[in-house]
């Protein structure tokens, strides 16, 4: 996510708040410096370091990435309209747009070799497949560890801390859900 554009959004976003920077950066966990740097786009922060501080201030990632649709409630939704959020490793594509309508988050989302998330837990249910790639390794504290690969799904219910390892030697692509949606 470096970039000054979203940098200032989240700066603009936290001063409506009327939050400091060092409280957000309390909340987040985050040092200030790094709050400071993301939010004048010099630093190339994780998707879950953007996460934490959407989290602070009451924002998810495809409000923030995204935009509220007002178009007319159609059934299909283009490629070519659709929004994605990345770091150096990870690639999330909304595959649907936010609507009041839907009832599901559903994302593409592309993992890169080697690639580990953070743990985190979520106060929804996480639905996948891998489509292609991998075996990924799914990680569930204090329940275990599982290695999944192609056309093989997983589910975590809300509440639970987990985490993913893309521990294959290709770029893995997996299909995700979440209900209800984070926005």
């Amino acid at each position: 996510m470096k970039s000054n554009k979203e940098g200032k959004k989240l700066k603009a976003l936290r001063e409506e708040k009327g939050l400091s920077l060092r409280e957000v950066a309390r909340r987040s966990g985050l040092s200030p410096a790094n709050v400071s740097l993301i939010e004048n786009g010099r630093a190339n922060p994780t998707l879950a370091s953007v996460r934490k501080i959407l989290q602070v201030l009451g924002y998810t990632f495809s409000e923030f990435f995204g935009e509220d649709s007002k178009a007319m409630e159609k059934p299909v939704f283009y490629g070519k309209n659709m929004k994605y959020v990345q770091n150096g490793h990870r690639k999330y594509t909304f595959l649907l747009p936010r609507r009041r309508d839907i009832r599901v988050e559903l994302l593409s989302e592309e993992w890169a070799v080697g690639d580990v998330s953070e743990m985190e837990e979520l106060d929804c249910d996480v639905a996948g497949c891998v489509l292609e790639g991998g075996p990924i390794e799914i990680e569930v504290e204090g329940e275990g560890k599982w290695k999944i690969k192609a056309g093989d799904s997983f589910y975590i219910p809300a509440g639970y801390r987990h985490r993913g390892t893309n521990k294959g030697n290709i770029a893995a692509n997996l299909l995700t859900c979440y209900y209800p949606p984070r926005y």
